[in-house]
């Protein structure tokens, strides 16, 4: 079953950017991933939501590919992993087409 995933970080932009850099997330979609967002909130921390296939797939990625990343960026002293996260069944989803 789809899920959405939301937390805020207490990492800023230059962190996140580092962290998605390194782990390459762009060039190597996760397996299971649908969407991802990531806007900066005015204290400037980010906050991210995300659309998985699976529970189960978002936490393979969590544990193999974000873990590693945030602890090569932040530091292994400092890396707590990504904060808890909201997680819901997904309900709707649209997504338009371009004509």
């Amino acid at each position: 079953m789809p899920i959405v995933v939301q937390y805020t970080t207490e990492i800023g932009p230059d962190e996140y950017d580092a962290v998605v850099s390194g782990m390459r997330f762009h060039d190597k979609l996760p397996e299971g991933l649908i969407v991802h967002t990531a806007a900066v909130t005015a204290d400037g921390r980010m906050r991210v939501f995300d659309v998985w296939q699976s529970q189960e797939l978002h936490d393979r990625f969590v544990e193999t590919r974000l873990r590693p990343a945030i602890a090569e960026v932040v530091g292994r002293d400092r890396d707590e992993g990504p904060p808890a996260p909201q997680v819901h069944q997904l309900h709707s989803l649209v997504k338009p087409v371009r004509r």
